[in-house]
């Protein structure tokens, strides 16, 4: 029992410590979710057909159904959120174990 409470002793930081390795570790996740970003982004069309190709195989046995943009900047956005989620998935398990 004098043993853990020993361990425990030894573990403790004060306050400003823990808010320093929050932190610390907070841009660790950010720097990680960033430099993802950019292969994401330049690989964003690729994912995105990826993840559209099971519905526009079944879209295209149907006459006159295909996939169309209904606003100027929805290609950007949509390649913007592709490659943003595609970052994320990718750099959760470090910033999991952060």
């Amino acid at each position: 029992m004098a043993d853990q409470e020993q361990e425990l002793e030894a573990g403790k930081m004060p306050l400003l410590d823990h808010l320093i390795e929050l932190r610390k570790r907070l841009m660790y996740s950010a720097l990680s979710l960033v430099v993802l970003f950019g292969p994401c982004w330049y690989f964003s069309t690729d994912i995105y057909d990826f993840l559209a190709q099971p519905l526009a195989e079944a879209l295209s046995k149907q006459t006159g159904r295909h996939f169309i943009y209904t606003d100027l900047t929805e290609a950007f956005f949509t390649d913007l959120r592709v490659a943003f989620w595609s970052a994320f998935c990718l750099a959760f398990p470090f910033i999991a174990t952060q």
